[in-house]
């Protein structure tokens, strides 16, 4: 049974589900809208919300979803999400497309990339989320738009000090401090919308904090209470380790996906002095990548990714449980420098300062390659959250 398995109007006694009804509404043209689906709809068409875009960061994960949809809904200020991936990208991300479908929200109802239900011009204030620097992609396509409020759990860029909401503080989920940051603005009704949108929040935090097992503040405990609460008056309850167990298995389920898209599927980048640095992140080892894709697949797969996002350095970040070992999680870094200071960055990385704070190891396998470096990296609660930033501060000493 579904973790998110509601009681329904449409079941009968003897165990048939809603989706036969479906099948039948589907052959006359008619289709009934969820109240998640329904609120967004209205929501595209609401001149006020239009003005002002809530947005997360470009690796497009559940945390960056959720959060946006909750302040849509919770905010006191009208607002309109914009997921910020291209819709044939859902498939990059099982987790994203399994999510939804326990919410019975189908991906064309979420504004994205390419389907954006507004004219970008009429744009004039940003809400970001899961980020708190927008990307150039977000800034170029809403040119006229300035940040008017942050709400984010990564590594502090300094940047709009001065903007009338600014809260960046540590967090498993994102979707945490967006839950209690407007705890007030729930009604704890009951009502299907809110009941879905706390589902909707339960899946971020269950994601990100491994079951409220890892990464776990005061924050997301917090927030837990929350979505219990919300579902308790709708009569609804999750079971959230089944959750999390199905989530990581959709999220693991990488099969089949090229080497660009096994980068692009969770991929993030900084603009540093010296040129840009991107880096992907992995739900599996280097070498059951190089054994699936073989090493000259693998090899070509990167330097035509770093030519595609013009990188001076491609940064790739695996973490996994490894075989043999108790399922012991591990985690390893490959850094490729491309440009002249991306090269000279990449050999002196595991002596530096910032490269010593993740206990690198160099790494034993088949991939050699001149500006390549891979290593098992030991620090293993330091997560992208953590590297890229260090990675940043360590190459723009070689501008």
């Amino acid at each position: 049974m579904s973790p998110f398995y509601l009681a329904n109007p449409f079941r009968t006694t003897n165990g048939i589900k809603a989706s036969r009804f479906s099948q039948y509404f589907s052959t006359i043209n008619t289709r009934i809208m969820s109240p998640l689906e329904e609120f967004l709809t209205n929501a595209k068409k609401d001149t006020e919300r239009q003005k002002c875009i809530v947005s997360g960061n470009t690796a497009g994960d559940l945390d960056t979803l959720c959060s946006s949809l909750l302040v849509t809904y919770l905010a006191p200020h009208p607002t309109l999400p914009l997921f910020p991936i291209e819709s044939p990208d859902f498939v990059l991300r099982p987790e994203l497309g399994y999510l939804l479908s326990t919410l019975s929200l189908p991906a064309t109802a979420l504004p994205t990339l390419d389907s954006l239900p507004i004219n970008p011009k009429h744009v004039t204030t940003l809400h970001l989320v899961d980020h708190n620097t927008p990307s150039l992609q977000l800034t170029s396509l809403f040119p006229h738009a300035t940040v008017s409020h942050i709400l984010d759990h990564h590594a502090d860029e300094g940047d709009y000090k001065d903007i009338s909401t600014r809260l960046i503080e540590k967090a498993g989920s994102c979707s945490s401090i967006v839950t209690t940051f407007y705890k007030d603005r729930w009604k704890l009704d009951g009502s299907a919308l809110e009941c879905a949108l706390a589902r909707c929040g339960l899946a971020a935090l269950a994601s990100d904090t491994d079951g409220l097992k890892n990464r776990v503040e005061q924050v997301d405990k917090d927030a837990k209470e929350i979505y219990d609460a919300v579902l308790a008056k709708g009569g609804q309850k999750v079971d959230f380790a089944q959750l999390e167990r199905t989530l990581r298995e959709k999220k693991n389920d990488v099969a089949g996906l090229s080497v660009r898209d096994l980068l692009r599927r969770d991929y993030k980048e900084w603009f540093c002095k010296p040129g840009t640095i991107g880096i992907a992140s992995l739900p599996l080892s280097l070498g059951t990548v190089v054994a699936e894709k073989k090493n000259k697949a693998w090899i070509e797969g990167m330097t035509a990714y770093a030519k595609e996002k013009n990188l001076a350095v491609l940064g790739v970040m695996t973490a996994f449980e490894k075989d043999g070992e108790g399922g012991k999680f591990s985690r390893e870094l490959v850094l490729w420098g491309f440009s002249e200071a991306g090269k000279k960055f990449v050999e002196a990385f595991e002596k530096s300062l910032e490269g010593k704070q993740l206990q690198l190891e160099t790494w034993c396998g088949p991939l050699q390659v001149v500006g390549f470096k891979v290593w098992d990296q030991n620090n293993v609660q330091a997560s992208r959250k953590q590297v890229g930033p260090l990675v940043r501060e360590g190459f723009d000493k070689f501008a």
